[in-house]
Parts: C-alpha cells; structure tokens; sequence
C-alpha cells in the first residue's frame, strides 16, 4: 500500500502592489511545475480600518480569479488574514513547499491599494532567515 503525503502548497503574498501580483504569477507557474495548489495570502493589518475589509476581499478574489484563468488546472486558494504581514508569512511557512512575495523598488512598483507602509517595514526583509525552506542551494541558502 502506498502512503501519500499531502502536497504542501505554494504560497503568494499579496500586498496590492503591481509586484504582487506578478509574485502571484510566477508562484502559479511554480505550483503548476511542482504540481501542488496555489495559495494566495493577503495580510491586512490590525491598525487598517474594518470597514476596508470587502474592498481587501475583492482584490484578493480578483488575483485568485485572474491566476485560475491563466491556469486552469491548478487549484488555487485564498486566505485573507486580519494581522500583521511578517507574522503571517512565516506561519504560512512552515506549511508551504515556497513562499513568494514581491519586490518593491522604485517605480517598479506602481500604484497600490491600501498606501505604502511606513519605509523599513517590508515583509520581505523582515521574514528573510524566520521562514523554513525546503529548496536550498549549494551555499545551504534558500
């Protein structure tokens, strides 16, 4: 009899960025590579008023919608989270075979709902060396 291990996900993290969204890009095509689900986590902070709350949900279906378009076979989930980004990130880690996220730099960026975060508070940055990785290179790195 053959055991199965249940598929550990590819998780995106969305912010409302245009780099998040192509984060959600490349992590769909890393799910439909490693044939596992796609998981799209949008964070939205303690201190973000409550009635913004179905406009967050919109955006998040709208990238779930756009990635399933693109890749029909893949299953795609959501999961909006009333918290603090990092902290999300890293316990969708230890869950998840990778953990996509953009970048933003510059103008690279783009327009943006909500507005930027204060500088130094990137959740890239901060969970760099908090979250597990099973993919490491001959340097031991992520």
């Amino acid at each position: 009899m053959m055991h199965c291990q249940p598929m550990e996900p590819v998780v995106a993290g969305v912010d409302g960025t245009l780099a998040s969204v192509r984060a959600v890009d490349l992590a769909a095509e890393e799910a439909t590579a490693r044939v596992t689900p796609l998981v799209v986590v949008y964070t939205v902070e303690p201190r973000t008023d409550p009635a913004l709350l179905p406009g967050h949900r919109r955006l998040l279906d709208l990238v779930v919608s756009r990635a399933q378009a693109e890749h029909p076979a893949l299953s795609v989930a959501s999961d909006l989270v009333y918290g603090e980004p990092v902290e999300t990130l890293v316990r969708w880690s230890a869950r998840a075979c990778l953990v996509v996220v953009g970048h933003r730099d510059g103008a690279s960026a783009g327009a943006r709902w909500p507005p930027r975060r204060p500088p130094g508070r990137s959740p890239r940055r901060s969970c760099t060396g908090r979250w597990r990785c099973h993919n490491r290179g001959p340097t031991g790195r992520c």
